[in-house]
């Protein structure tokens, strides 16, 4: 996330801001706004999660920075507006024959994951948490049968549905103007109607645009993504994703091995905090603690021992690689054997 904002930045400069200049232009007022900030206070004004978390703040207090009451309110829908165009406009799937594919290293990963599930004896009961807003995971485990399970309903839709619990959101699901249930959509649901045939590069999944002719129980849906930011505060998110939450809680209560790779545990984000020390409350011990991060400042490893106990931080162990690397590492130590997707 550290240059996220930078991206964005390009990406208004270049005119690919699209429909969302002025939400873009918002933004970015705003975070020159909080510069003030900094005469008595500190915020990491160049991370977007940090943004757009005060965004959200600034809402419950009704102050920010001098800004009336009805400019706070737009600020936190500006601040989706921008990290949807911006994950829309550089996430991109390569096509291969005419075929799209997942971006690397979520090939990999997806590998990873079936190979746990399926290749290895006894097999693995496998569930990925993520905090992720973008679809390239999802897409990555299209080919995973049966398909994955949101957690949206805390029953399982199938038995064999691999675990996707996406705590703050994605760009592919919206939110029914009426009866606010979360329609979530699928590359196919994305792609009907239309054809790639001929095309090559790459694809754009632009969902935000797919959302706006899409309609559920006889009404629009918001064309705007459910995105949630890393706060303490996500009580206005309750009614809509507390059966992600709860599943969540429930998965590691039952973990035998958690791997992080690539979440930092930013300070705003005491939620999961809170999700992890009342959810890991399980029968048995942990065999594996583990986080993949690639920060050579040390701060990631030591927001991590502030996290355990005695007994998971007997278990932990900090990697400081990125992604791509810590596959490989989680794939020699459980020994998943290789074969094709």
């Amino acid at each position: 996330m550290s240059d996220f904002l930078d991206i964005a930045t390009s990406l208004r400069r270049s005119g690919r801001a699209g429909a969302y200049e002025s939400q873009f232009d918002t933004v970015f007022e705003a975070i020159g706004a909080l510069q003030l900030v900094h005469s008595k206070a500190r915020l990491d004004i160049l991370n977007i999660e940090s943004v757009f978390a005060a965004f959200e703040f600034a809402q419950i207090i009704k102050s920010f920075c001098g800004y009336d009451p009805a400019n706070i309110a737009t600020l936190p829908d500006a601040a989706r507006a921008l990290i949807t165009q911006t994950i829309e406009e550089t996430v991109r799937f390569p096509l291969d024959h005419g075929s799209p594919q997942a971006p690397p290293p979520y090939p990999a990963f997806a590998e990873l994951v079936f190979g746990l599930r399926e290749w290895c004896r006894p097999a693995h009961d496998v569930v990925v948490v993520t905090f992720n807003y973008d679809f390239a995971l999802d897409f990555a485990f299209r080919s995973i049968r049966p398909g994955v399970d949101y957690g949206l309903d805390e029953r399982r839709t199938h038995a064999d549905a691999l675990p996707l619990l996406k705590l703050h959101g994605s760009i592919s699901w919206a939110e029914c103007s009426v009866d606010r249930a979360i329609v979530t959509q699928s590359f196919g649901d994305f792609m009907a109607g239309k054809s790639i045939a001929g095309m090559s590069g790459s694809l754009k999944i632009d969902f935000s645009t797919h959302f706006r002719s899409l309609s559920h129980c006889g009404n629009r849906v918001n064309a705007q993504p459910i995105l949630v930011p890393p706060t303490w505060n996500k009580s206005s998110y309750h009614g809509v994703l507390a059966s992600v939450w709860a599943t969540a809680a429930r998965e590691l209560a039952a973990a035998d091995n958690i791997f992080v790779i690539g979440y930092s545990l930013p300070d705003t984000d005491v939620f999961f905090r809170y999700l992890y020390a009342l959810g890991t409350v399980g029968k048995h011990p942990l065999e594996r603690f583990w986080v993949f991060d690639p920060d050579d400042t040390g701060a990631v490893h030591k927001r991590f021992l502030s996290l355990l106990g005695p007994g998971a931080e007997q278990r932990f162990r900090f990697v400081k690689y990125p992604f791509d690397a810590a596959i490989n590492v989680i794939r020699s130590d459980l020994a998943v054997p290789a074969g094709p997707l």
